[in-house]
């Protein structure tokens, strides 16, 4: 019975599938087809630490390599920032798995990066499928930018991307927390623990992965330096400086910048502009001593191990010991209210549409 029954399950293999029991099926490598990359040949990842971070600028400059090209619907993937839910699914399907079959997979990890394959499968599909007709022969073989302003679940990249090789691009904490509250009206407290925490991530990242594994890159060295920069990035990428238009990426305009705001205009203007004494690195420069140290009490000893120089505390030990208190209980505090203040704002849109 138990020999009809091993013959039955052969013969509903699928015609080409690997048989799960071969010790193979861990080390085979994703196959090229239809021009799509190989291990060899990755799609390019770029993660910021937040919005505001320069993955845009970043992103802009990649695509001026003749290998490199990126699709016009997907433009920012956030695949890792919910990869958490993928691998509570990998870990869900694989312990519901015969145990003999767990011992010869050896760990869901395995079942993780073939989900995270299909991700780059679909990543390139639509990229190639929103060029048009002349774009999809030029782009077969090259290879597919992408970027994600979020540097959430981070440490899962190389389980879900195992042959990825990502760009993560930091930049100064004020500036990005400033640039924030400009284009999306965030406030100072929010933005400074959400940069803090994201750095934390990052840090995570270069104490747990070889150094060749990725390459940290700081927002401020690529607008100051730009072309050398790039040829450090065109070499860890592996991609040859030859077929890079530096001229280009010398007239490449500002995208995106909190700066470029009509007067009376509500939202960012992602148009190129360009702009004469134009330093993004500097908008902080305007920060009363409160809140640079409020800052530096959130984000400060981030900002050190990121290489960042910090504003000097001031204020008197006790004197800034009570202030920082003071915003630090009020912060908790706003956390605790602001869902019940969001939920009575819907449930009051809500009486208001039915009393229309």
């Amino acid at each position: 019975m138990t020999n009809a029954m091993n013959g039955m399950t052969q013969q509903f293999h699928y015609q080409g599938m690997v048989d799960p029991s071969q010790p193979a099926l861990a080390e085979e490598a994703p196959k090229e087809r239809n021009g799509e990359p190989t291990q060899a040949d990755p799609p390019i990842f770029i993660f910021g630490i937040a919005r505001r971070s320069g993955t845009n600028f970043l992103f802009q400059l990649l695509l001026l390599h003749k290998a490199c090209f990126a699709g016009e619907v997907v433009l920012e993937d956030f695949f890792l920032a919910h990869a958490d839910l993928l691998e509570r699914y990998t870990n869900a399907v694989y312990h519901s798995w015969d145990r003999t079959w767990q011992a010869k997979l050896a760990s869901p990890n395995l079942l993780l990066s073939h989900l995270g394959q299909g991700l780059i499968s679909f990543l390139i599909a639509e990229a190639k499928r929103t060029s048009n007709v002349s774009a999809q022969e030029e782009n077969r073989g090259k290879r597919v930018v992408t970027k994600t302003p979020s540097v959430q679940n981070l440490a899962r990249c190389f389980e879900l991307f195992p042959t990825v090789k990502p760009i993560v691009i930091v930049r100064d904490g004020r500036a990005v927390v400033e640039s924030g509250v400009r284009s999306f009206r965030r406030n100072y407290e929010d933005a400074a623990h959400e940069w803090a925490t994201a750095a934390v991530e990052i840090q995570s990242l270069l104490a747990t992965q070889p150094a060749d594994h990725y390459l940290l890159v700081r927002y401020e060295d690529l607008q100051q330096d730009t072309e050398a920069q790039m040829r450090k990035i065109l070499r860890f990428l592996d991609l040859d400086p030859a077929d890079y238009d530096f001229a280009a990426m010398r007239d490449l305009p500002i995208f995106g910048s909190s700066q470029i705001v009509s007067e009376g205009q509500q939202r960012v203007h992602w148009g190129g502009n360009t702009f004469e004494n134009f330093d993004p690195n500097k908008r902080w420069q305007d920060w009363d001593q409160a809140l640079h140290e409020r800052f530096n009490r959130i984000a400060g000893a981030a900002m050190t191990e990121l290489g960042y120089t910090l504003q000097p505390n001031r204020t008197p030990q006790p004197f800034r010991f009570v202030r920082l208190t003071w915003y630090t209980l009020r912060w908790h505090l706003w956390k605790r209210v602001r869902p019940v203040q969001k939920f009575v704002w819907r449930q009051w849109a809500k009486v208001k549409r039915l009393v229309r």
